[in-house]
């Protein structure tokens, strides 16, 4: 199974029988991730060291037919769907497949450049099918899988690609956390449940459930040390009584 979940929060499935974006037979290239290698001359002259590797971004396309439904013509569903679609970063769109080993996937896409237009313009009561090509483009470099959720003392086991920040949540009192290398930190009390990624890259930055910033908090926070599980390992992280652990496996490609 594939869908799409817009920006603006419209959801598309595209291999059910009720489909009004639909893809096509075919319909999907790329969208697996990619390893950009750093390298260097081989000091016996063979070959070459690769002493490095980052996660690219994450490049393909969708190939979808867009029909009318009971209720709305199909200009105003090429409209709505081209809607859920954004260039701009802040307004990334969820992709999901369904695997049959590793369950459903997901990927974080914005355009890499707009829709194609139909052969056809759209019009009132026009009931052919448009066919149109969405380009995309995953900053992250890869797909994650359905998050996993613990608590007390947790061990995470990275059997998957690129490294994994836990996302810690927490409410009430607070408490101590011990990290894998036995470094701790104590989380502050909060007037409700607020959360944070384990990583640098997000500057430990505190939202609520409802994803609004907790600049409060974030300010108590942020220094705090943070420790991820890298590739081919597992880390055990010890929470307080009122707090969880979520993480996520990255996936290179989709299809295994």
């Amino acid at each position: 199974m594939i869908s799409y979940r817009g920006w603006d929060g419209s959801e598309w499935s595209m291999t059910t029988s009720e489909w009004v974006a639909g893809l096509q037979a075919g319909g999907i290239s790329g969208l697996a991730g990619n390893l950009v290698d750093s390298t260097a001359d081989a000091v016996d002259g063979l070959g070459q060291f690769v002493d490095g590797q980052t996660f690219g971004p994450m490049t393909g396309s969708l190939r979808v037919a867009v029909r009318a439904d009971g209720n709305r013509g199909v200009d105003e569903v090429w409209a709505r769907f081209r809607r859920a679609f954004s260039p701009r970063r802040d307004r990334a769109g969820v992709l999901r497949v369904s695997s049959p080993w590793l369950g459903t996937l997901s990927a974080r896409v914005r355009l890499e450049s707009q829709i194609s237009n139909p052969e056809v313009a759209p019009a009132p009561g026009l009931e052919h099918i448009i066919n149109i090509e969405v380009p995309l483009i995953c900053d992250d470099g890869r797909w994650l899988t359905t998050p996993v959720r613990d608590t007390g003392t947790v061990t995470v086991v990275n059997d998957g690609d690129g490294m994994i920040h836990p996302y810690l949540r927490w409410w009430g009192a607070g408490g101590r956390v011990v990290l894998p290398s036995g470094a701790s930190f104590s989380l502050p009390a909060v007037s409700k449940p607020v959360a944070f990624w384990l990583s640098r890259r997000e500057s430990l930055y505190v939202v609520d459930d409802a994803g609004n910033p907790d600049e409060a908090t974030w300010k108590k926070v942020r220094g705090f040390p943070v420790e991820a599980v890298p590739e081919g390992a597992e880390r055990t992280y010890q929470l307080p009584a009122n707090a969880e652990l979520f993480w996520s496996k990255g996936v290179l490609d989709p299809w295994q």
